[in-house]
């Protein structure tokens, strides 16, 4: 199952618990699009959006990739000490490589 998702309208880290359980209940064929529109009824600025979505999807790899999560960006500050139950919920795979 291929879902869309816009960042900002869920704390990473419940985004990230959200995704690992229908992640779970599809037994491991989720396949995630992270998009970074505005939100509804919001006009915000391209480089807003772009920081929001770059943090949200280091959070979310921190969550599932490592055993706790410690970020602190413009947008979100996230420090805990575990990741379960999502660590290893998900494998990460970069499609397109980071355009600096």
């Amino acid at each position: 199952m291929l879902t869309a998702l816009r960042t900002g309208e869920i704390f990473p880290t419940m985004l990230a618990r959200h995704i690992a359980t229908l992640n779970h209940i599809l037994k491991g064929r989720l396949t995630i699009n992270i998009i970074n529109s505005n939100l509804p009824g919001v006009i915000e600025s391209p480089e807003l959006r772009y920081k929001r979505c770059c943090e949200t999807i280091e959070i979310l790899k921190q969550a599932w990739i490592k055993e706790s999560i410690d970020f602190e960006g413009e947008i979100y500050q996230v420090k805990l000490d575990t990741t379960d139950p999502v660590k290893g919920a998900m494998r990460f795979c970069e499609v397109n490589p980071k355009v600096e």
